[in-house]
């Protein structure tokens, strides 16, 4: 009876292990790789560089830290015109990626009354196939929509 509980317990000890293995490769496999061409953002004002010159296939990789995009950084991007509007707060009209790492934090601290369209939401995607991850929004205090998606995929 000893014998067959040590052999259960062995076993079981086993595929935990295994367990706990393959979790971690599958964690390694789901980070993704930065290309080498990353536009890589430390600071509001880059941020606001990389919204002004977007462009199909870039891949953004937001370094850790608080960005706001003040009246100085939306006035480096106010005439970029997505659907007939500009002054947006954070339009995004090319397919690009956009990826956190150590969970940015990205708001504004200009505050304007919802009203017409550019001024309802805080993230506005016009274009298709965007993708962003490991990054925090918060929205102005009148929040709408932290973010809206026009584009179809």
């Amino acid at each position: 009876m000893k014998r067959k509980l040590l052999t259960l317990f062995a076993a079981a000890a086993l595929c935990v292990g295994s367990l706990a293995v393959g979790v971690s490769a599958a964690d390694e496999a789901d980070t993704p790789e930065v290309p080498e061409d990353a536009i890589v953002i430390n600071d509001a004002d880059e941020l606001a560089e990389a919204i002004r010159d977007q462009e199909d296939g870039q891949y953004w990789l937001i370094k850790a830290g608080d960005y706001n995009l003040g009246e100085e950084q939306l006035a480096v991007y106010a005439d970029k015109n997505c659907g007939g509007q500009t002054n947006w707060y954070f339009p995004i009209d090319a397919s690009i990626t956009i990826v956190g790492e150590g969970n940015p934090t990205i708001t504004s601290n200009v505050e304007i009354a919802n009203g017409s369209w550019n001024t309802q939401d805080f993230i506005t995607v016009w274009a298709d196939d965007v993708a962003i991850e490991g990054i925090q929004i918060k929205s102005k205090k009148a929040v709408n929509k932290a973010i809206e998606v026009m584009g179809q995929d």
